[in-house]
């Protein structure tokens, strides 16, 4: 449940803010929740992991957004790519899978599981 959560805020707080998002149950959460949110944050994370910005300057320029944390250290587990077409595709990658959990987790959410 808590990775559902995290997920739904995430996105949720794209979508509706934060102190709204923190008032409502998973499956409220999950009614508003627009995947497409969790993809950008993370084609951006891995875009600035795939730029050369160190961990620690993400952390630090993400440090208001605590339930980034865990997106962010996701995506500097993956490797860093020099050429451009390996970046590319390793940014639509994380994006896509990032996407790809959110929908499973709405589903969950939605579910009631």
């Amino acid at each position: 449940m808590k990775g559902k959560i995290r997920y739904l805020a995430l996105t949720a707080y794209a979508v509706v803010g934060t102190s709204y998002a923190a008032q409502q149950s998973a499956k409220e959460l999950a009614q508003q929740v627009n995947c497409m949110g969790s993809y950008k944050v993370a084609e951006m994370i891995m875009g600035d992991r795939q730029a050369g910005i160190t961990l620690p300057d993400e952390m630090e320029h993400h440090k208001d957004h605590e339930f980034l944390q865990d997106l962010i250290d996701k995506a500097y587990a993956k490797p860093f790519y020099s050429g451009d077409e390996y970046k590319k595709r390793a940014i639509k990658d994380f994006a896509e899978a990032e996407y790809a959990q959110c929908k499973k987790e709405v589903a969950h959410a939605l579910a009631g599981e």
